[in-house]
This record gives structure tokens, C-alpha cells and sequence, in this order.
């Protein structure tokens, strides 16, 4: 397998792994009938995530994992716009951009508090900055060389970044094409709503069932979104009718 250090956007692909295409996961995950029911409803997204087109080059590669998990750590039990409100006010307090390591080590604590940031949050932030200086973090294009659980416990061996923490770092930092989030409730009731459940199944049965979207399983976690966002979206119409 041939690495690649960089997104390429004009050919929408899912992971530097140039085998596994966006175009590939939408032909494998069609042959799940009741995926491909979906597909009718809610279109197979032809398009990556932000994070993934807009790789700032002046960052160096091996950074990557370190600015994601910032956002990631801020990101925590936060509704979206909560945490973006957050993450403008951190970066304006640098300037406008995320802070490296030893500019963030030297940002006062009271001035993290007042971007909304807690003292729990501040800890986890400043001991991501420690383990950057300290060469912790692997490359991107060593990342993805490693075993998916390999490189996911080297990020849960951290304080405070948990398996939610993990997967986001995988899917938005690395774009790794085969990470099932389902520890995140939306992903879970995105799920939930494709298969016709009552209730959401729990992380653990999730990852059994997903099981046989390998190597895709990047591609359903950003489905699940999907139709979360479109049925959100369809029942807010109906309401504004009534």
C-alpha cells in the first residue's frame, strides 16, 4: 500500500489509501439493500467533510493529530454551535488560529476560562501540548500504517480522550476509511433511523453489526449524519407548515 501525505479533493477520496474511494465506498455500501432503499431518499454525499479539503500546509504533518485533538478535547459533550462559539473565542485569543505547543503552555489559565474552556478541559488540553513537544504523536502517514486499534489506543492512553475523542481524530485528522463511530449519538441515531429501531443500540452492539461494512465503515459513520441532519431537517419543515 502506497501512502499519500495529502487530501486530494478533485478526486473526493475518503482516505489517503488511494484505493478506497469515496465512489467505492458509496458501490459497497449500496449492496446493503436497505442502505441502497435509503440512497433514493438521502443521496450518498458526494462530497468529504471540511476538515478534510482544507489541510493547512504551513502546519507540519506531524501536527496534524495534535490541532485535531484540540478541537476534539474542546468539542467534548458540547452541542455543535456551543463548541464552535468556543473554538472562535481559543482562536482569537491566539491570534486567530490554533496555538501551538508551547504557545499554548504559556496561555494563562484564566484567560483559556474565559473562551468557556473548565479546568478539566484546560488539563487535557495542555497535556496534548506536552506529549506534541515530547514527539508523542505519530505522522499522519504513519498513523495510517498502523493498526486502526493500535493507533486508537495510543490516543485513549491520554487523560481524557475517551473512544469518542479517538474516532474523531481518526475519521477528521487521519480520514481513515474504516472507523465506525458509535459512540457518538448521532451517528447512533442515524443508524437507528436507516434500520427502522425503536431504540438506539449501544456502542458495543454497533460495533458487531458494522462489522461487515469493513473496510468502509468511515463512509456509513458520515451516512448516519446524513440522514440524522435529513430527518431533523424534514421534521422542522413539517412543523413550520402546521
Amino acid at each position: 500500500m502506497q501512502i499519500k501525505s495529502k487530501y486530494l479533493a478533485k478526486e473526493r477520496i475518503l482516505s489517503v489509501n488511494l484505493e478506497n474511494s469515496w465512489e467505492k465506498a458509496e458501490f459497497f455500501l449500496k449492496k446493503d439493500p436497505v442502505l441502497k432503499a435509503w440512497f433514493q431518499k438521502v443521496p450518498f454525499p458526494t462530497f468529504l467533510p471540511e476538515n478534510f479539503l482544507q489541510k493547512e500546509s504551513k502546519r507540519p504533518e506531524n501536527l496534524e493529530i495534535y490541532f485535531e485533538l484540540l478541537r476534539t478535547i474542546i468539542a467534548q459533550q458540547l452541542s455543535t454551535k456551543s463548541a464552535q462559539s468556543i473554538l472562535e473565542k481559543f482562536k482569537l485569543e491566539n491570534g486567530g488560529d490554533l496555538p501551538m505547543p508551547e504557545r499554548l503552555l504559556e496561555m494563562p489559565e484564566e484567560r483559556l476560562k474565559k473562551c468557556g474552556l473548565s479546568s478539566q478541559k484546560i488539563s487535557c488540553l495542555r497535556t496534548v501540548s506536552e506529549k506534541s513537544l515530547q514527539n508523542y504523536f505519530p505522522t499522519m502517514a504513519e498513523a495510517l500504517a498502523m493498526e486502526a486499534p493500535l493507533s486508537q489506543k495510543l490516543l485513549t492512553d491520554l487523560r481524557g480522550i475517551g473512544p469518542w475523542s479517538a474516532d474523531m481524530v481518526m475519521l477528521f485528522a487521519l480520514g481513515h476509511p474504516d472507523i465506525f463511530a458509535g459512540g457518538d449519538y448521532g451517528v447512533r441515531e442515524g443508524y437507528r433511523l436507516i434500520y427502522g429501531e425503536e431504540k438506539q443500540f449501544s456502542p458495543k452492539i454497533l460495533a458487531e453489526k458494522t462489522a461487515i461494512f469493513s473496510p468502509y465503515r468511515s463512509a456509513l459513520t458520515y451516512y448516519c449524519w446524513e440522514v440524522k441532519s435529513f430527518v431533523e431537517k424534514g421534521q422542522k419543515i413539517s412543523e413550520d407548515k402546521r
